[in-house]
């Protein structure tokens, strides 16, 4: 029986020979065709080419196998009667944060101030314009429990339904109520409101690379790039939200910067912002680059999402840096809500 490699090699030197390819393919030496004449070399690929395939073939499959349990754990699952009900009486009983969305505009974030068995009773913030005119508007609600449910195993859940009611009560607090919804989703909100700042909030924002944050926050050499706010030509805050934000930089002045702009890499940044008692406030992030787009008007837009933040610290010392939770970055997300939705009322 003919050698298959023989065959194959004898195969392209006849068709180099024919003209079919490039003349360099008829001068290949004809003694490798004889791949008797090198049996350690023939012997090495079989026992190469074989743990290969094998091995592509078990991560593959290895691939697949977790698609499909990534796939069934996020599958969303409803929830009725019962088990719905005593899944907000543990929210109850964690006075857990209730997120009220109308349309597609900011959740507001509300407190479970009663739960009854046709209705539930939030507290909304106060400086906030709901009036009457809401009643029998539809509305979603999100809310998360801290321990995941023990049969579905989730802990985000939302569900549909209509305000009932809009009162304030004493010390100017208004109560929204709404119905008890008869469906229960498990899932979660999977963006943060975005917040187009005016320039004049935005006092300033100091970038350096990663290689400092845990450095003594009193000793830090001068930042890489820094936004002074309004009217920097060198750049500008497009955006923030509790998650992250995106910058607009001058092309050149980031470049000559020297900070690394590949996806994943990381910033050590200051933002100052002006605060809601016209004070300034101070929050020092961890953020990761996601997308770097370069505009037609000579600058780089630059999305940034936060992996970790710290606050201020006066005193010498290092910062001491806390996880994100699922919420985002807690004074960011006030200062986003309250900016954001102060003094105009909520509209669709």
């Amino acid at each position: 029986m003919a050698n298959p490699l023989s065959s194959l090699v004898s195969f392209l030197c006849s068709v180099g020979d024919s003209h079919f390819l490039p003349g360099f393919t008829a001068d290949i030496d004809l003694s490798y065709k004889y791949w008797g004449n090198m049996p350690k070399v023939y012997e090495f690929l079989q026992y190469l080419i074989v743990p290969t395939v094998f091995l592509c073939l078990v991560l593959g499959l290895a691939k697949l196998i977790l698609f499909l349990v990534r796939k069934v754990k996020d599958k969303p699952v409803q929830i009725r009667d019962a088990d719905l009900y005593e899944i907000l009486q543990v929210a109850d009983r964690e006075r857990s944060r209730f997120d009220l969305v109308f349309g597609n505009v900011k959740p507001i974030p509300c407190a479970l101030r009663e739960l009854e068995r046709s209705r539930l009773l939030l507290e909304a913030p106060s400086y906030l314009n709901l009036t009457k005119k809401y009643i029998g508007r539809d509305v979603r609600c999100f809310f998360k429990t801290n321990v995941p449910d023990k049969v579905t195993g989730k802990n985000f859940y939302y569900f549909h339904t209509q305000i009932l009611d809009v009162a304030v009560v004493e010390d100017d607090i208004k109560v929204v109520t709404i119905g008890l919804p008869a469906l229960l989703n498990t899932g979660q909100q999977r963006e943060f409101f975005r917040y187009r700042p005016p320039g004049a909030y935005i006092i300033g924002v100091a970038i350096w690379t990663d290689a400092y944050y845990s450095e003594n926050v009193q000793k830090l050499p001068p930042p890489r790039c820094k936004l002074e706010g309004e009217g920097d030509y060198k750049g500008y805050m497009v955006n923030i939200s509790a998650g992250g934000m995106l910058l607009a930089i001058d092309r050149s002045h980031i470049i000559h910067c020297g900070l690394p702009l590949d996806a994943g890499k990381r910033w050590f940044i200051q933002v100052t912002l002006l605060g809601l008692e016209n004070d300034l406030l101070r929050v020092w992030l961890l953020c990761r680059v996601m997308t770097v787009l370069d505009t037609s008007v000579g600058k780089f837009e630059i999305a940034l999402r936060f992996s970790g933040f710290a606050f201020h610290n006066e005193a010498p010392g290092p910062l001491q840096w806390r996880t994100i939770p699922d919420d985002g970055v807690p004074p960011i997300a006030r200062w986003v809500l309250k900016r954001s939705v102060e003094p105009r009322p909520i509209e669709e």
